[in-house]
């Protein structure tokens, strides 16, 4: 029998992004994270990530992908946390077939980008260089997934943006970002008129985080950047902690090797990976693909307890 796509009418999905980076990708190789998560999903999202910290007892230890080491997952460095977080944020970038109900229908782009450039065209000291130069590939990273996770059916609202910390130290500029922004985009993609971009301290131990709840979300898409960039550039070793906690991540990847059959998936459209690039003086864009990894006869996928989701 053969599988139709379901059509949903058009509609507008406000969303506040979710914002991390990493600079620790390759050698000049730097990496932006994006989490759209749409204002209707932002309580069952938040109310499984608390869930699963009260479970552990976990409720006051910061969670961030670069502490994972070693090969037993366990409540005492948060492992176990983590790997069920990961485990619900790629059950929050299903459109259907989900745990929730409805679907959180996240969407999730992140981008790699060599961080050379040529610095003189920007004004300012060298400090404000790198700001707009950080500036540009943000607009330019948001403006890419924008495009190519919406659509005329799925139309995406930008409510606000939020970021992990300052950037170089400084705050990010919003016209440079959403007022360019706002006339670089297609009929898909609005810019709310009072949208926002604010800066927020990640750590919700922080005496200074203003916001606990959003902190986690952060701490989450610092999580699945993680995940990509193991599952991207990375050699881990089977059994491992890492392995085990990208396992679900990297299984949502492999989705795409399924080719045109990939549009059936309850992730199609749901996330994009891929190099940035300029190429006479227009940016590019290509998927990046990530490493295989064998796995026992006897071990069953993530992917498996889904069906073909």
């Amino acid at each position: 029998m053969n599988q139709q796509l379901i059509v949903f009418p058009s509609r507008i999905v406000p969303c506040l992004i979710y914002h991390d980076e990493s600079k620790n990708v390759e050698k000049n190789v730097w990496a932006h994270a994006l989490f759209s998560v749409p204002e209707a999903s932002h309580k069952d999202l938040l109310s499984k990530l608390w869930d699963i910290r009260k479970k552990y007892n976990c409720l006051d230890k910061k969670l961030h992908f670069a502490d994972i080491s070693g090969s037993k997952l366990c409540k005492a460095d948060g492992s176990i946390v983590i790997k069920e977080w990961i485990e619900i944020g790629v059950e929050a970038l299903r459109w259907k077939k989900s745990i929730f109900n409805p679907p959180l229908a996240c969407k999730l782009g992140i981008i790699f980008f060599d961080n050379t450039c040529d610095l003189s065209l920007y004004g300012g000291d060298r400090k404000e260089k790198e700001l707009r130069f950080f500036e540009t590939v943000f607009r330019m990273a948001l403006k890419g997934c924008a495009h190519y996770l919406y659509d005329g059916r799925c139309k995406l609202k930008i409510r606000g943006i939020l970021t992990d910390g300052r950037p170089w130290h400084r705050p990010l500029n919003r016209l440079r970002i959403l007022g360019k922004l706002k006339f670089e985009c297609r009929d898909y993609v609005a810019i709310d008129k009072n949208a926002f971009m604010k800066c927020i301290i990640s750590d919700h131990n922080d005496k200074e985080c203003e916001d606990k709840n959003s902190a986690q979300i952060l701490q989450l898409t610092d999580l699945l950047l993680g995940c990509a960039i193991t599952s991207c550039f990375r050699k881990v070793e089977y059994g491992s902690k890492k392995e085990k906690i990208i396992r679900p991540f990297k299984e949502m990847l492999d989705k795409r090797k399924r080719g045109s059959n990939f549009r059936y998936s309850s992730h199609f459209k749901s996330f994009s990976i891929s190099s940035a690039h300029i190429v006479k003086g227009q940016w590019s864009f290509e998927d990046v693909m990530n490493k295989e990894l064998n796995y026992k006869d006897n071990q069953l996928k993530f992917s498996d307890f889904n069906e073909l989701g």
